[in-house]
């Protein structure tokens, strides 16, 4: 995930998406919303 200016936000590591396709909706969602509220990579 980038911010705005092009700054990682998040980079996945441990496989945090690789059942995406098997997630509703709002457990995709609900992943990005609460990536997007870190402050840096890898927390």
């Amino acid at each position: 995930m980038l911010s705005p200016d092009n700054q990682v936000i998040y980079a996945t590591r441990a496989g945090e998406l690789a059942d995406a396709r098997r997630m509703s909706e709002t457990g995709v969602y609900e992943f990005f919303e609460r990536v997007s509220r870190l402050d840096r990579v890898g927390q």
